[in-house]
């Protein structure tokens, strides 16, 4: 399977899961009290800091493992979903014992229970990232695709009966739960040839998770950078602003499923390029990608930036209004999603440097969000992240290029990127003024009938577009004609 067809089979998978999650969010906001969507949203944020604070890195560090190992490859997995199973039993512990704590500090005294329930899922949660990474290293994205899809509609099935029926969100909780032990389960049925109690090592184990130690805290700050904000919105407001801030600190659907699905693809080929030393292969392939992600991304951006009170009102309802300032700042970081900063830098190792920018970068995210919170309110909590992450991309391009012994512009060709974004903020200025005389559900669908399609085309036409993707666009639309025909 080649790169594009497996990007583009994760992509669908994943799209697949994000329409789930499209369609779920604006029923949870409608069903659920300010105070109760808010404790839903708490509880998930409280669990995943934990897990992102004690997984270890062992879900990345595996891919570059696996690409320097020959042989001995099932002791290396085997070793790794070992110690993240330890690792989730340790988590899970310190999460029963500082659930009061969470409380106190998020004003909320109904969470201690919840957490009780879903922290138990760090367990098999922790085990099911390092076991999708070896899937995607063997190339098996249909079978992780599937996985990640069908429970995902079981997922959806079990929190509507949960909610609708039953009124519970105990129940919620549970149903999450009950869906990382089926997902672990599925995924052990595929590899478990791959995955043999008596091949773990615990030297090997040991190694994985101090080669990943510098990775974890880089994937602990990282996580801190993206989502301190809803922690001090919560800490220095209160729930229902929390509530408010959560429906507007959203991306726009499924652009992160597009850049996850490349990152997740193109990492382990990094890798391999990287160990035997193709930096021109690695320029030339990132360089594609930020252009032809930038000719995807850019168009959608702006449009959701333009349009954003629309959408937020048409989406999670005008009850959250008021969450739609707070999408509109947070749609700016899709101008920087079109570009994977760390695989080049995880490739080489260079774990103490990323450790120390994602230090820095947290440092200066808190100290924003401190004062902007207490200045604007919520709003600033999304100004100081937006702020945060542009500082941040632009540190790993600058590092990116010197390790790659080149400049930037042969990485991130800004001239070819600002050409994109001006192309597609005058083709949406028409468009913004059709809105302002006459705004309805019509207007907006009309709008975005009209506004992708002429903006692709136009990109078409000035030869924007990579040839070899053009090509491969008309040989699948000539197949689905044969089918239809």
């Amino acid at each position: 399977m080649t790169k594009i067809k497996q990007i583009s089979t994760l992509f669908l998978g994943r799209s697949l899961n994000t329409i789930v999650n499209i369609l779920f969010m604006p029923y949870l906001a409608r069903a659920l009290s300010y105070n109760d969507y808010g404790t839903y949203g708490q509880v998930l944020l409280s669990t995943d800091i934990v897990k992102t604070i004690f997984s270890g890195g062992l879900a990345t560090v595996i891919f570059v493992f696996l690409a320097n190992t020959t042989n001995q490859q099932k002791k290396l997995i085997s070793s790794n979903v070992f110690f993240a199973f330890i690792i989730g039993i340790f988590s899970y512990l310190i999460l029963i014992a500082s659930s009061n704590f969470i409380g106190n500090l998020f004003n909320n005294n109904q969470i201690d229970n919840y957490i009780l329930i879903y922290g138990f899922s760090i367990i098999f949660s922790l085990m099911n990232s390092s076991l999708g990474s070896v899937m995607i290293y063997y190339k098996k994205v249909k079978a992780f695709t599937f996985i990640i899809t069908s429970t995902n509609f079981i997922k959806l099935l079990l929190l509507l009966i949960s909610i609708q029926v039953y009124q519970s969100l105990n129940l919620v909780f549970v149903s999450i739960v009950f869906i990382q032990i089926l997902q672990f389960i599925l995924f052990y049925i595929f590899l478990r040839k791959r995955l043999i109690i008596n091949k773990i090592v615990l030297p090997s184990a040991w190694l994985q998770l101090k080669d990943g130690f510098l990775l974890s805290i880089m994937s602990i700050l990282g996580f801190f950078i993206l989502y301190s904000d809803g922690i001090m919105v919560s800490y220095l407001t209160n729930v229902k602003d929390y509530a408010i801030y959560r429906n507007g600190a959203i991306e726009v659907p499924l652009i992160s499923t597009l850049y996850l699905s490349i990152a997740q693809i193109i990492l382990p080929k990094i890798t391999q390029l990287y160990s035997n030393g193709n930096f021109k292969e690695i320029i030339r392939l990132k360089n594609k990608i930020v252009i032809n992600s930038a000719l995807i991304i850019f168009p959608i951006a702006v449009y959701f930036i333009f349009f954003s009170k629309e959408f937020i009102v048409t989406y999670v309802s005008q009850k959250y209004v008021d969450s739609s300032i707070v999408f509109t700042i947070f749609t700016f970081t899709l101008l920087i999603r079109i570009n994977d900063y760390l695989d080049v830098l995880i490739s080489a190792k260079k774990n103490r440097l990323i450790v120390i920018i994602h230090l820095s970068v947290f440092i200066l995210n808190i100290i924003l969000n401190y004062i902007l919170i207490n200045l604007i309110g919520y709003k600033g909590a999304a100004i100081a992240t937006v702020i945060s992450l542009y500082l941040y991309s632009a540190s790993f391009v600058y590092i990116t290029s010197r390790v790659l012994n080149t400049n930037i512009k042969s990485i991130f060709n800004y001239f070819e990127i600002l050409k994109i974004l001006a192309v597609s903020l005058i083709l949406i200025v028409p468009f913004y003024i059709v809105k302002i005389y006459s705004f309805n559900i019509i207007t907006i669908i009309f709008v975005s009938l009209l506004y992708y399609p002429l903006v692709y085309y136009v990109f078409y036409k000035l030869n924007f577009f990579d040839k070899i993707i053009i090509d491969k666009i008309f040989v699948m639309f000539q197949k689905i004609k044969k089918i239809i025909v």
